[in-house]
């Protein structure tokens, strides 16, 4: 597995990344799997050139910084800025 810049390649990491993905209406997402399930996914809207992170997801907890990690370091590759919603505005209505 490669890792994202920023990251040490010689530490082993037990999950894979996935994306970041541009969906309908400028939403990013990111996934981290472990043995094929889904063990973190986080959202963002693309406005303009920046990536504001609206929900992030991590299963186990314990685990969760460093999945968090490794997502932020693969979408950092493809947009430069990213930043997070403030506390209160993390509730943002799911597309389907």
């Amino acid at each position: 597995m490669s890792a994202p810049a920023g990251m040490n390649p010689s530490t082993p990491r037990a999950w894979d990344i996935d994306g970041p993905r541009l969906l309908p209406c400028n939403e990013v997402q990111v996934y981290a799997y472990a043995q094929g399930c889904m063990i973190g996914m986080l959202d963002g809207q693309l406005i303009e050139n920046h990536v504001t992170v609206t929900m992030v997801y991590v299963s186990p907890p314990w685990r969760g910084s460093l999945v968090l990690q490794d997502m932020l370091a693969a979408l950092k590759l493809c947009y430069r800025h990213v930043g997070r919603l403030p506390r209160g505005h993390a509730n943002h209505a799911r597309r389907t």
